[in-house]
């Protein structure tokens, strides 16, 4: 998921950073690579983005267009047909993709473990949100079940483990194979990120269509670095993309002043700050500055903010002693130079085009004799008390002004650990930002100078995948736990306020429906722990915990 629009910026902005492969009409079987594209000696595949539009191209969901001529055609097969047609769609992307990407020493193929509290929450609200309005398809298949600990899950991964077995005996013979499943916590990229940094390859192509991916790939230190992914956009001609990640670092670095201003002169530094300024306009694991948009020039407007602030206070980030820290001088000059824009952002964004109108901005835009203005000291106090249903209080003002402060300092909490994420790894496994919605830039700016930022996280461990599995799945998706974890479940549970099924998405200011924030309050981390408590697990189950959290290498 990511940075919303952000490969759409990068084809229109970098055009010369990116080439397009069109599919032969059907990739030879039993042939390790074509003569058309460049080989790497590494191929990584982020499997999950993979995994998914094999399943609804099978079973009829998502966004697949349907045929439904083959439709009748499935439905006189039974489901176990049909999943190991799905099964085996996933596997022949897989040869499909090493036809053209031809890799000479490795191949890695990661699939998505238990993730952190923050990450889960987010694909809870997602799965929560999509079971309030569910996709229906005539094969009764739950699309939850290609969730991390699912049956389903575990039957793929070992699919896909006697697929490279097979593989491994003929056309895969003279490469090293790599498989990480579900069983190894971590998601899918990071896992693949703290592999290829280990290893000595020097030329290595990302299978990914994540955004995040190509922030991820732009921190790893190789010769040649490549992104391959699908062209889902019809104005250009192609039917894959193979981004070259190294051009478009330099021309990052050109675009950001990195050879003009002495202060940005190293490139690998540099780049490190534009991933992080980036958080701003989107990751997996806080929500977006709301002033901040790709599609209202809000790179634009980062680049120029970064440039300012750089020329005195020099790179954002700081590592010491292996760990990633946020130089707090140079950070405050850049949000005191987005806090001076943030009204002038807050009118392009209430006249851009959207489908559901942002009501707390449009309640308070005055036209005035000079043309319309923000009345922001109301917008922001509505903003807040709205929005993250924060107190204010005529008797004590600086109530309000206390909690905005927490919620900066949360979000400060939530950049280190990002930032720490990318350039490390996860810091633990517990912590989760506590709102639905970012602070403005103004108070960002404000706080920043009274907050700590030296963060030092509890290190926790990562959930079971099945009590992962439990605290993402909404209740009407519970048929999908292992039954001696179903039978175990208290019943108030259906009271819990963290599985009920009716809450609001909230779709101000938004253009499509997709994009609407689901207000589900937050399981914690804790909280699941002890649901679990008493709840103990057979013996095979047990068993494959146990033993299965290794990467295999064939």
């Amino acid at each position: 998921m990511g940075i919303f629009r952000y490969f759409r910026y990068l084809t229109n902005k970098h055009p010369g950073c990116y080439t397009t492969i069109k599919k032969v009409h059907e990739v030879p079987r039993n042939t390790l690579s074509n003569q058309n594209t460049k080989g790497v000696e590494c191929v990584l595949f982020d499997l999950n983005a993979i995994i998914h539009p094999c399943f609804q191209k099978v079973f009829d969901y998502g966004s697949q267009p349907i045929s439904y001529l083959m439709q009748e055609k499935k439905l006189k097969m039974s489901y176990e047909e049909l999943e190991k047609w799905a099964f085996n769609l996933v596997t022949k992307k897989i040869e499909e993709i090493i036809y053209y990407t031809k890799p000479s020493k490795a191949i890695y193929i990661a699939i998505d473990g238990v993730a952190g509290a923050s990450k889960s929450n987010q694909q809870r609200q997602r799965r929560f949100k999509n079971a309030k309005n569910p996709s229906t398809n005539p094969y009764n298949f739950d699309p939850n079940s290609l969730t991390c600990g699912t049956d389903v899950m575990d039957r793929l991964c070992k699919h896909i483990f006697f697929f490279i077995k097979r593989k491994k005996q003929y056309e895969w013979s003279q490469l090293k194979i790599f498989y990480s499943d579900m069983y190894v916590p971590g998601e899918g990229e990071n896992k693949l990120k703290l592999w290829v940094e280990q290893q000595k390859y020097n030329s290595i192509t990302i299978i990914s269509p994540d955004g995040d991916v190509i922030m991820l790939a732009l921190l790893i230190a190789k010769n040649e670095v490549y992104i391959f992914r699908e062209n889902i956009f019809d104005n250009i001609d192609g039917d894959y993309f193979l981004v070259d990640i190294i051009k478009l670092k330099t021309e990052i670095f050109y675009k950001i002043g990195g050879t003009s201003i002495d202060s940005l002169a190293e490139p690998e530094k540099a780049i490190k700050d534009y991933v992080l300024f980036h958080f701003f306009i989107g990751n997996d694991f806080l929500p977006h500055i709301p002033t901040l948009e790709i599609a209202n020039q809000g790179i634009e407007t980062l680049y120029e903010c970064y440039v300012q602030s750089a020329k005195e206070g020099g790179f954002l980030i700081e590592e010491r002693l292996s760990k990633a820290f946020i130089n707090k001088r140079h950070f405050i000059g850049l949000l005191e130079n987005l806090a001076k824009l943030e009204i002038k952002m807050l009118l392009e964004k209430h006249f851009k085009k959207c489908t559901w109108q942002d009501r707390i901005l449009a309640d308070n835009i005055i036209i005035g004799k000079d043309g319309p203005m923000v009345n922001f000291e109301n917008y922001r106090k509505e903003y807040y008390t709205k929005k993250f249903k924060l107190q204010y209080n005529d008797d004590d003002p600086k109530l309000l002004e206390r909690e905005i402060k927490c919620v900066c300092e949360e979000y400060i909490v939530g950049l280190i650990f990002v930032l720490r994420y990318y350039l490390k790894s996860i810091p633990t496994y517990s912590w989760t930002y506590p709102y639905h919605y970012a602070p403005l830039l103004t108070d960002l700016a404000k706080y920043s100078k009274d907050i700590d930022f030296d963060i030092t996280f509890k290190v926790d461990p990562p959930l079971s995948i099945y009590e992962s599995l439990f605290g993402i799945l909404p209740f009407e998706s519970f048929h999908l736990l292992p039954e001696e974890i179903r039978e175990k479940m208290p019943v108030k549970i259906q009271l819990d306020e963290n599985f009920i099924t009716d809450f609001e998405i909230d779709l101000d200011g938004k253009m499509y429906d997709y994009e609407g924030i689901c207000l589900l309050p937050f399981l914690s981390y804790d909280k699941i722990k002890r649901y679990f408590k008493n709840i103990k697990l057979s013996e095979e189950r047990v068993d494959k915990l146990i033993r299965r959290t290794k990467v295999y290498i064939f």
